[in-house]
């Protein structure tokens, strides 16, 4: 507790007596109560989780040579947020995008529009997602985005080709 000491002092002189005050603050119980403090909100506090991406994964494995050419969209993510977009085995018929804004939703819509004319299933789309060594995280992040926005069930991250990769140098 903080307290309050006082002593009178008398010099021999004939003057009148001064009493003089020596003030001592215990800071004991401050130092106490500040550490409670600490601990309390140290405890009540909830630490940040570390945010990752849900990626999901098909149930099946897709075997490549049942897939039709026409049903598939590779997408190559090349440096500096540029992506190029070519459908079936046709590498010379691309199609250049940026991934920050909507050009590949719109690639990847008027993809799904083409197969709705095609035998078979709507769902049938197949895309192939090649990002290149460039690539950086926010772009293939973007394409996975648009996976999930646009319902695309079946998708696949793997390494471009050779021919691939330099088309990506190339076109931008």
């Amino acid at each position: 507790m903080g307290e309050i000491n006082i002593q009178g002092f008398s010099k021999p002189t004939g003057r009148p007596k001064v009493k003089k005050l020596s003030t001592r603050v215990d800071l004991t119980p401050m130092v106490d109560l500040g550490f409670l403090l600490i601990t309390f909100f140290i405890f009540t506090t909830s630490m940040s989780e570390p945010m990752a991406m849900k990626l999901k994964v098909p149930k099946d494995a897709i075997d490549s040579s049942q897939v039709p050419e026409t049903k598939t969209l590779n997408i190559i993510i090349a440096g500096n947020n540029k992506i190029i977009s070519y459908t079936g085995t046709d590498i010379h018929l691309t199609t250049n995008a940026n991934s920050e804004g909507e050009e590949i939703r719109k690639i990847i819509i008027n993809k799904k529009e083409a197969i709705v004319s095609l035998p078979g299933k709507k769902e049938e789309l197949y895309i192939l997602i090649k990002p290149t060594i460039d690539a950086n995280y926010e772009s293939i992040v973007n394409v996975l985005d648009e996976m999930a926005i646009n319902n695309i069930t079946h998708y696949v991250l793997m390494e471009p080709s050779e021919e691939e990769t330099v088309l990506a140098e190339k076109s931008w």
